[in-house]
C-alpha cells in the first residue's frame, strides 16, 4: 500500500526566461536536433522488440513534426528518412515533408498553436 497526501494549493510556477536552455529548442538552427537524431539512430541499433520499435517511431516522428514546424529543414530531411525507414510514414508526415522540401515556412503556425496552449 502506497500513502498519498493531498495539498490543495499550486506550490510551482513556471518560470520563462529568454536565457534559458529550452527557450533555443525547435529554433532555427537549433544545434540540440542533430544530436537528438544521433540518440535516435543509436536507439534504432539497440532496439529489441516491436515495442521498442513503436516507441521509436513515435518520437522520430515527434521529432520529425517540429523540426518541419521550427524550419530546421536538414534535420526535418534525416528525420524523415528515418521514419521511411521504420517503416512509420503516415499521411500527414507525406504532407509535411513535401512542406519541408519546398522550403514552406510553417513557424507562424507552431508559434500561434504554443500562443494559444500556453498562453
Amino acid at each position: 500500500n502506497f500513502r498519498y497526501a493531498f495539498l490543495n494549493e499550486r506550490l510551482t510556477y513556471i518560470r520563462k526566461s529568454k536565457l534559458s536552455m529550452s527557450a533555443g529548442w525547435y529554433v532555427p538552427g537549433d544545434q540540440q536536433l542533430h544530436s537528438t537524431y544521433l540518440v535516435c539512430r543509436k536507439a534504432q541499433l539497440l532496439n529489441r522488440d516491436e515495442n521498442d520499435q513503436r516507441a521509436l517511431i513515435k518520437r522520430v516522428r515527434y521529432e520529425f513534426r517540429q523540426s518541419v514546424l521550427s524550419e530546421n529543414y536538414s534535420e526535418a530531411s534525416e528525420f524523415f528518412s528515418m521514419l521511411e525507414e521504420l517503416n512509420g510514414v503516415h499521411i500527414i508526415d507525406l504532407l509535411l515533408s513535401f512542406a519541408n522540401r519546398n522550403r514552406i515556412q510553417l513557424s507562424m503556425l507552431r508559434k500561434l498553436y504554443h500562443g494559444v496552449r500556453f498562453s
